[in-house]
């Protein structure tokens, strides 16, 4: 029978896109461990577990009666895993800060104690009903607490990305981050949006029979987003190397957290309007002096404001601002204009520009429309 040998085979690529899920995940948490890249790691090893777990069910649900409802509470890691992800692009993130999100997660499993404890013959009774009578009310409002704790989270993670005061920041050093963050946003909204409109037309009647078409474009629908998620990947590796994890912690410098952030503001401001990083000998004590600050307190800030340290973070300021002259002075070369910019070399301008922009000056140039 054609029918049920093709949807075999849509398992077997859905199942075959969970496992590069997992093996992205983990990749990228060893390729730099930090704490964002854990949380990222987690995202995609969730998407695994519901790309491949309702394959399972679906097939093996006889033989596995207890799959039934266990990876259920692990949506509730999805909203919080992108927002915590976003939010360290934009400040430090510390694990107590994840511990609060995870709350729902654990308090949903506690909830499904009494259905988890059941017997195999139990729940296969269950899943028996559940395909004749359809789910069970009790878990349709589970389903769209799901629903809407994921959409909630995403729109938090959109607004922090859009009206956080260190956007700009961002905007000017982190170009590549920041698409990238963009990206996951959208593709999370498409995927999850779809999960709830999904939802809301389940509540009006929808045969069950046609539920097994949905996991399979539900399940494609995350397998596309873990391809392109790797696709970006390899394209751009630098987003993995995102901001400084070994960096020591300050604890004599004499400045409070919010000392400290009003004198990054300030820094900020400073270096926008005197364009001090055109100075291609500026150094952490010239900038410090300026600031009247240690070079000790400097360093902090910027590390922990900027996630960079001094030297990335002046040629952040310098690539924005090549950015600028490759599109608005064609008369200029790229030497010249990295000079201007603040580089002593080109080969060390060509260096930082393609690590902020994953492009060349003379590619850049070209895609602009100067070439």
């Amino acid at each position: 029978m054609r029918q049920p040998q093709l949807f075999q085979l849509m398992s077997i690529l859905l199942v075959a896109g969970g496992v590069q899920a997992i093996f992205l995940g983990i990749s990228i948490f060893r390729a730099n461990r930090t704490f964002q890249n854990f949380l990222l790691c987690a995202h995609l090893i969730v998407f695994a577990i519901f790309i491949i777990l309702p394959e399972i069910y679906k097939y093996y649900v006889a033989e596995f009666p207890h799959i039934t409802a266990a990876y259920f509470p692990f949506m509730l890691l999805i909203g919080p895993s992108v927002y915590l992800y976003c939010l360290g692009f934009l400040t430090k993130l510390r694990l107590s800060q994840a511990t609060i999100h995870i709350l729902p997660f654990v308090i949903n499993y506690i909830y499904l104690i009494p259905f988890l404890a059941k017997s195999a013959a139990e729940k296969r009774i269950i899943n028996q009903s559940v395909m004749n009578e359809g789910i069970p009310t009790d878990f349709k409002i589970m389903w769209g607490i799901y629903c809407v704790h994921i959409l909630i989270y995403l729109y938090a993670a959109a607004r922090a990305l859009g009206k956080t005061k260190q956007m700009n920041h961002l905007k000017k050093h982190f170009n590549i981050q920041v698409k990238w963050v963009r990206k996951i946003l959208r593709l999370n909204f498409f995927i999850w949006g779809l999960y709830f409109v999904f939802f809301l037309i389940y509540q009006i009647g929808i045969d069950i029979k046609y539920y097994s078409y949905w996991t399979y474009f539900f399940g494609f629908s995350l397998s596309a987003g873990v391809y392109s998620f790797g696709y970006s990947l390899i394209k751009h590796p630098a987003i993995l190397t995102y901001g400084n994890p070994k960096a020591p912690k300050y604890t004599h410098s004499g400045l409070t957290e919010h000392n400290a952030e009003n004198q990054y503001q300030k820094l900020r401001a400073y270096i926008e309007s005197s364009r001090v990083y055109t100075n291609a000998e500026l150094s952490l004590s010239d900038l410090s002096k300026a600031q009247e600050l240690s070079s000790h307190q400097l360093s902090q800030i910027i590390n922990q404001f900027g996630n960079a340290n001094f030297y990335d973070f002046i040629n952040g300021y310098r690539i924005a601002y090549a950015r600028e002259l490759l599109q608005s002075k064609p008369d200029l070369n790229v030497l010249e204009i990295a000079y201007e910019a603040g580089f002593k070399s080109k080969s060390t301008f060509n260096l930082a520009f393609k690590k902020f922009t994953g492009q060349t000056p003379t590619q850049f140039r070209q895609v602009n429309g100067n070439g």
